[in-house]
């Protein structure tokens, strides 16, 4: 079942208790003393009252939304396209009507993230060049993006 979060205990519940989840979604300068969940909305895939999978999503302007999909590893595999590709669905048929396009910045050093991203119907439309600091190194961003009307 999809729901919207606004029980932030949830969200961070996922990401602070699942230390692979959060090292993937940071940077070498976020920490947990950082996060501000107020910043976003969320949609959540449960299964009862387990949470599995949170849709973060906040404004890139006016029509653009941007998104980011966490699934915790121990959710990750056969389902986890059912769920990511069921959270995007249920954005793009309940979010406004201005809103045409959804986009995701994906660091380069998560190749798994971009294919999930490709499967799920996003584009590579360009390259955020050295936007992503991981362990002292530079990355790129991929930026993907979806229109939906």
């Amino acid at each position: 079942m999809i729901k919207e979060i606004t029980d932030y205990s949830v969200v961070n519940k996922m990401f602070f208790d699942d230390e692979e989840l959060f090292d993937r979604i940071s940077d070498d300068y976020t920490s947990t003393y950082k996060w501000n969940p107020a910043a976003y909305q969320f949609l959540g895939w449960f299964d009862g009252d387990v949470c599995k999978a949170v849709l973060q999503i906040h404004h890139e302007n006016e029509i653009v939304l941007i998104v980011h999909i966490n699934i915790p590893k121990k959710y990750r595999g056969q389902d986890s396209f059912r769920m990511g590709n069921g959270l995007l669905k249920h954005l793009e048929k309940n979010c406004d009507k201005k809103f045409v396009k959804i986009n995701a910045k994906i660091p380069v050093c998560y190749p798994d993230v971009i294919k999930f991203a490709h499967k799920n119907g996003f584009c590579v439309e360009g390259i955020d060049r050295k936007s992503y600091v991981k362990n002292k190194r530079y990355f790129d961003r991929a930026i993907m993006g979806k229109v939906i009307r």
